[in-house]
């Protein structure tokens, strides 16, 4: 398994697949901006490299949201990707 370990606190373009942003406005209740919620997973991003955030062979990875919701980014050439949004039940069931 990857780990990006060590990279510089620093801004992330992160991109939401539409299927993304859907399923957290399901999950999460009242819906924050997407200005907030990026700005909130870039956070957590540059919290999880910090701490050596593990990547698949195709560079996706899981990054907890709050305790129940998780996010499936995935690396690209570009930017993160926001995959999806599952809750932690559905992530153990999948």
């Amino acid at each position: 398994m990857n780990c990006l370990r060590g990279m510089r606190p620093r801004h992330f373009e992160i991109i939401f697949r539409p299927h993304a942003w859907d399923r957290y406005v399901e999950r999460n209740g009242p819906p924050t901006t997407r200005k907030k919620l990026k700005r909130h997973l870039m956070y957590l991003l540059n919290e999880a490299l910090d701490a050596g955030l593990p990547l698949d062979r195709t560079g996706a990875g899981w990054l907890e949201i709050t305790p129940v919701l998780w996010a499936t980014v995935r690396l690209t050439d570009k930017a993160w990707v926001v995959e999806t949004i599952t809750r932690w039940d559905e992530r153990e069931a999948g």
